[in-house]
């Protein structure tokens, strides 16, 4: 969001990079961060849960982010 509002405040909103860069900060955290922090000794379960989360989350604020780069672009 906040890169948004900077894109929004420079001018640059409706550049193709600013908004590849809102979208990817939307997307969901790396799966290949749960896979380290397993071999990492850290709870599976937790790790999981936390990749889960990231993902389920991002299923729901892509979609908000791309409107929002609709209404300012």
């Amino acid at each position: 969001m906040t890169k948004l509002v900077i894109a929004t405040l420079a001018g640059g909103s409706d550049l193709p990079a600013w908004r590849a860069t809102v979208l990817q900060a939307g997307m969901p955290p790396m799966v290949t961060a749960g896979v380290v922090a397993v071999r990492a000794g850290l709870d599976a379960d937790v790790a999981d849960a936390a990749v889960l989360r990231g993902l389920v989350l991002a299923v729901v604020t892509l979609p908000v982010l791309r409107g929002l780069l609709a209404l300012v672009g």
